[in-house]
């Protein structure tokens, strides 16, 4: 398990071999889809351009 054994001898070389060991793990952010407001103005602004699309062609 990669431990390892410290006697009361060597004991004060302990705290500088626990600060060689840690490292930084980055973990992901999730973000929802929909949290952004930028989607829901993309789809506003395509259903806008089909409703523009279809009143200047005469379609109902």
């Amino acid at each position: 398990s990669g431990g390892e054994f410290f006697r009361e001898e060597t004991l004060f070389q302990l705290p500088d071999h626990i600060r060689a060991k840690t490292e930084r793990v980055r973990s992901p952010m999730e973000v929802e889809l929909w949290a952004s407001p930028l989607y829901f103005l993309l789809l506003l602004g395509v259903v806008t351009t089909e409703w523009v699309l279809r009143k200047l062609s005469h379609l109902k």
